[in-house]
């Protein structure tokens, strides 16, 4: 029976890999050259473009200085984005909207000199060396993040490797420092600059013109405008607890004339489902954070906007009907949630009566704490940060691998052994959904990394490799060797970027085992 898993779970890695192309993406890395006049802009995924790439692609393309320069978007929705960037002004050749996860797409990854993203790129994702990439992020968290989330160790992946690759990574703030640094855990081992600096979304709230004509665009001068960003939480803690539409049917019955509700749902909320009258969706048109430099008063749950909003010190309301099961499942940084200055209602009756009678509040602090490099030059900024060139330094570090059941205890034991050590981290080989370690749960006393026992080499190259293992057993030859370490190379850069790597240690005899022949290279 384990031997038909076996086999079986290689034919779905097979399979898989030949319906994601990614053997086209490879070609597109190997063979094309990089294009030193492209930008490659992606946001949540291709999900909407908006956020900080938005706005630094927006700088770039109404800048002189950049003229020549090719701009990509990848979307999912390529028609929708393009009718946005001409109704903006924002389309000229230049630009190009590309459809997420296309072969256009692959190609465009693989060879534009500067990627821009605020998310992460996909698991296949290589950074060349000649690229530079910016990750800008997207919020300040109040929810876990790394290491630190719940039910899922190894979920954050994906952004780890990303940091890794990542020539810029902006932080908003020291807090959101010391979480990449800590609970991703690229402390000492990230080559790229981890920058203090504001964010470009950020700088539409130092932009008092922008708020007068939005205002006046769509009448909204003499009204006192709400808007209303609750999080999306999946099916977890009280989602279903309150009806979301009836809430905002009852604020629009109850709330004074003067006051304009604005609602932003996640397109998973309520998907199609229409407004109450009286209520109104933020235009399409406009960029959420445009629109939000508009607003009087914002109602939101457990979203990072309420860092960013703060910048304009209006009003912060938080609706949180679920709190309670909020905080025990997802898991805050409660340093933070217990130290919020804004009011937190729990039913739609306190939250109307808070709208009505919120006067302007005053937090100082929380500002200059969550928001001190934000100013109206953002975008400016993080252009010329990523074309200045600079890069840093980081230490090698060592790999001890832990392929084998393990108990806290053990762990423990292995980290205390390593206390002086100068730079390590466990590498875990999670096997079939992470069963193996669903027993263990101190991985937040320690630094580690994450190795899939598959590799991502195309269909072809999984043959070559193989046939070129077995050979290199019976003849050591240099050529063998050299091609065999070319894979091996790749696959370290695809999983941990430029980060340099020392020794690998396996299992518990901590014994040294050469990096370009490490026996768990072998899996697939």
């Amino acid at each position: 029976m384990r031997i038909f898993r076996s086999i079986l779970g290689r034919l779905k890695g097979y399979i898989n890999s030949i319906k994601s192309r990614y053997w086209l993406y490879i070609k597109y890395y190997k063979y094309y050259k990089i294009d030193d006049k492209a930008i490659l802009f992606e946001s949540f995924g291709g999900v909407n473009f908006q956020g900080n790439p938005y706005y630094i692609f927006k700088y770039v393309f109404q800048s002189t200085k950049y003229y020549e320069y090719k701009f990509y978007i990848s979307i999912r929705d390529d028609k929708k984005l393009k009718d946005f960037l001409i109704k903006n002004n924002l389309f000229d050749d230049r630009v190009k909207v590309i459809l997420y996860s296309s072969s256009e797409y692959k190609r465009i990854l693989s060879t534009s000199k500067y990627l821009i993203n605020n998310v992460s790129f996909s698991m296949d994702f290589i950074k060349k060396e000649n690229q530079i990439y910016l990750n800008t992020w997207h919020g300040t968290a109040l929810k876990f993040l790394g290491k630190k989330i719940k039910n899922d160790p190894f979920e954050f992946n994906n952004s780890q490797r990303n940091f890794l690759m990542a020539d810029y990574l902006i932080s908003q703030n020291l807090f959101m420092r010391e979480v990449f640094l800590k609970d991703y855990m690229i402390e000492q081992i990230m080559i790229g600059t981890l920058a203090l600096k504001g964010y470009p979304r950020n700088e539409v709230f130092f932009d008092k013109e922008l708020r007068e004509r939005i205002r006046s665009k769509y009448n909204l001068s003499e009204s006192k405008i709400v808007l209303y960003m609750p999080t999306w939480r999946g099916t977890a803690c009280g989602v279903n607890k309150v009806d979301i539409f009836r809430d905002i049917q009852y604020l629009v019955l109850n709330l004074p004339p003067e006051y304009r509700l604005y609602v932003k749902l996640h397109p998973a909320m309520g998907a199609g489902k229409a407004l109450p009258k009286g209520a109104f969706k933020v235009p399409q048109e406009i960029e959420i954070y445009e629109f939000c430099s508009a607003v009087d008063i914002l109602v939101t749950d457990y979203s990072s906007i309420m860092f960013d909003f703060a910048n304009t010190k209006k009003t912060i309301i938080l609706y949180q009907y679920d709190r309670i099961e909020y905080l025990n499942s997802r898991g805050v940084y409660e340093n933070i949630q217990d130290n919020l200055p804004f009011t937190i209602v729990d039913n739609v009756r306190q939250l109307k009566d808070e709208i009505v009678c919120s006067n302007k509040e005053s937090y100082i602090d929380f500002v200059s704490e969550f928001c001190p490099y934000d100013n109206i030059n953002a975008s400016k900024d993080a252009v010329e940060m990523i074309f200045s060139g600079e890069k840093n330094d980081s230490k090698t570090v060592d790999l001890y691998v832990i392929d084998f059941a393990v108990t806290d205890k053990e762990m423990l034991r292995y980290k205390e052994q390593l206390k002086n050590a100068n730079c390590y981290r466990f590498v875990f080989l999670p096997k079939r959904k992470n069963r193996k370690f669903t027993n263990l749960t101190c991985f937040n006393e320690l630094n580690y990394m994450v190795l899939y026992a598959y590799n991502r080499l195309g269909f072809l190259e999984k043959i070559d490799y193989k046939l070129c293992s077995v050979l290199f057993r019976c003849f050591n030859t240099q050529f063998l060797r050299k091609r065999l370490e070319n894979y091996v190379l790749r696959e370290q850069r695809r999983l941990w970027g430029e980060t340099k790597i020392g020794k690998i240690y396996k299992k518990g005899r901590l014994s040294p085992v050469a990096i370009r022949f490490a026996q768990k290279w072998n899996l697939e």
